[in-house]
C-alpha cells in the first residue's frame, strides 16, 4: 500500500512525536506498507529532525518556483472559487503526480490549522484530493474554532465542512474539536493525541545528564504565546512576569530541585530555547534552572520528562509527554486542544486556563493561587495514561479496517 502523508508540521517536538507514533505503528499493523511525506519548500534540516531513518519511509521535499508566489496563490485560489488554479501552475502539478502515485492520502497529526488559524494552504490540499477523488483521510487532529463574522471566515467554514466530510475517515484528537465536528455535522472518531500510540524507551544523553548532574528536578515548558491570535494584545513582560511568579513558587516548595526547561521548538527564527533562555535571566535564583539545548529528539524529552517529579506545561504536547510517561503535571492551557485532551482523560482539575488571566488582575491571582494548590497535590495521572493508550489504539484498529478497504 503506497501512502502519502501531507502537510506534516516539522518544528516542534510534539508534532516530531505524534508523526513518529503514527509512523511506526502503519509499518508495524499494514502490510507492506511504503510511506512518503510530501513537504513544500522546508529546509533540510527541518526534515532530518523527523526523519527516522526507515525504509519503509521517504520524505519528498518538493520545490516552487517563488515561494512567495506559492502561498498567494494557495491562499486565495479557493477563497476566489479559481482553485482549479492550483493544477496547473507547476508546484500544483508536482502535487499532483504525488497524489496520483498515492492509494490514501493521510493529512498528518497537528493542530488547528482547519480553524483558529485559517490556514487556507493547508486547506487546499486537502481540497485538491477532493478535486481528485483520491481517498483521503483526516488524522489524529484538532479543529475549530470557525467563524462568521466576515465573508472569508464564512468561505473557509464552507469549504472546510466539505472537506471533512468527503474524507474516508476523520479522527479529532480532543473534546472540543469533537464537538465542533458536531455543530457542523461531521462524523468522525474521537481519539487522543497520536504520541500515545507509542512508548518510548532511549537513555537519556550524556549531555543532559550533565547539566541536570543527577539532582531531582521539574521540568518546566513555558510557552511565548503572542504569537498565538489569543494572545497578540498582551505585553510580553506581562506573560514572562506570570512565569517569574510559578517559577518563585516552585523553588519556595522545592528549593532542592532544579527546575528543567525544555524546548519543544525547534528550527525557526525564533525557537523556544532562544526564549527560555532570556526567560531565565529575569528569575530571581536562576542557579538551579537550565535550559536544555533544543537538538535533541521527541524520544529524548519524554525520557527525561520520565525521571521528572512533576511537569509545569504551557505547550500542549508538554501535557501529553507527562500523561504519556506517568508523571503528575499542572497544564496551564491556552487552547482548547489542551481543555479537550484533559476533559476526555478526566484530569481537568489539574488545567489552569491561562487565556482570561492576563486581562483581569483577579483572575490572575486566582491562577496563582491554584497553582500553589496543585503544587503541593502531586498525583500520577495513571488511570488517564491507561484511558489515553486504550482511546489512541481503539481509533488507530478502526482506521486500520478503513485501509484495508482502498482498492476494493
Amino acid at each position: 500500500m503506497n501512502i502519502l502523508l501531507i502537510d506534516q508540521p516539522l518544528w516542534n517536538r510534539g508534532d516530531e512525536s505524534a508523526h513518529k507514533g503514527l509512523i511506526r505503528s502503519l509499518i508495524k499493523n499494514v502490510s507492506n506498507v511504503k510511506i512518503k511525506v510530501m513537504e513544500i519548500d522546508v529546509e533540510q534540516a527541518a526534515i532530518d529532525e523527523f526523519d527516522m531513518q526507515l525504509p519503509q519511509v521517504q520524505f519528498i521535499n518538493i520545490h516552487s518556483l517563488s515561494r512567495t508566489w506559492f502561498m498567494r496563490i494557495f491562499n486565495h485560489a479557493y477563497e476566489y472559487y479559481i482553485g482549479w488554479l492550483l493544477l496547473w501552475i507547476p508546484i500544483g502539478r508536482k502535487i499532483k503526480k504525488m497524489y496520483e502515485e498515492a492509494d490514501v492520502i493521510i493529512m498528518a497529526p497537528g493542530g488547528i490549522n482547519l480553524g483558529g488559524f485559517q490556514d487556507w494552504k493547508h486547506l487546499s490540499l486537502l481540497l485538491i484530493a477532493r478535486k481528485m477523488n483520491k481517498k483521503l483521510v483526516y488524522y489524529g487532529r484538532s479543529i475549530g474554532p470557525f467563524y462568521d463574522e466576515n465573508w472569508k471566515q464564512r468561505r473557509f467554514k464552507e469549504l472546510a465542512c466539505k472537506a471533512l466530510k468527503y474524507c474516508e475517515f476523520v479522527s479529532l484528537r480532543d473534546e472540543k474539536s469533537v464537538q465542533v465536528a458536531k455543530e457542523l455535522n461531521n462524523l468522525c472518531v474521537p481519539t487522543v493525541d497520536s504520541a500515545f500510540l507509542d512508548s518510548t524507551e532511549v537513555e537519556i544523553p550524556v549531555g543532559i545528564q550533565q547539566l541536570i548532574e543527577n539532582n531531582p528536578y521539574i521540568v518546566f515548558v513555558p510557552n511565548e504565546l503572542r504569537w498565538h491570535y489569543a494572545f497578540q494584545n498582551i505585553e510580553a513582560s506581562d506573560i514572562n512576569n506570570f512565569y517569574v511568579r510559578l517559577v518563585d513558587i516552585m523553588q519556595k516548595y522545592y528549593p532542592k530541585h532544579k527546575i528543567v526547561m525544555l524546548p519543544q521548538t525547534n528550527n525557526q527564527k525564533r525557537n523556544d530555547y532562544d526564549y527560555f533562555c532570556e526567560l531565565r535571566e529575569i528569575f530571581q535564583n536562576k542557579e538551579n534552572i537550565v535550559v536544555i539545548p533544543d537538538t535533541y529528539s521527541s524520544d529524548i524529552q519524554q525520557a527525561v520528562v520520565k525521571r521528572a517529579i512533576l511537569m509545569v506545561g504551557a505547550r500542549y504536547h508538554s501535557i501529553v509527554f507527562a500523561i504519556n510517561q506517568g508523571i503528575p503535571f499542572i497544564s496551564l492551557s491556552y487552547e482548547h486542544k489542551m481543555s479537550g485532551l484533559l476533559e476526555k482523560l478526566g484530569e481537568t482539575d489539574r488545567m489552569i486556563d491561562i487565556v482570561p488571566i492576563f486581562s483581569n488582575s483577579q483572575t490572575m491571582e486566582v491562577a496563582i493561587t491554584r497553582f500553589e494548590t496543585l503544587l503541593t497535590n502531586l498525583v500520577r495521572p495513571m488511570v488517564a495514561q491507561e484511558k489515553a493508550k486504550i482511546i489512541a489504539k481503539e481509533c488507530f484498529d478502526k482506521f486500520v479496517k478503513v485501509l484495508a478497504t482502498v482498492g476494493e
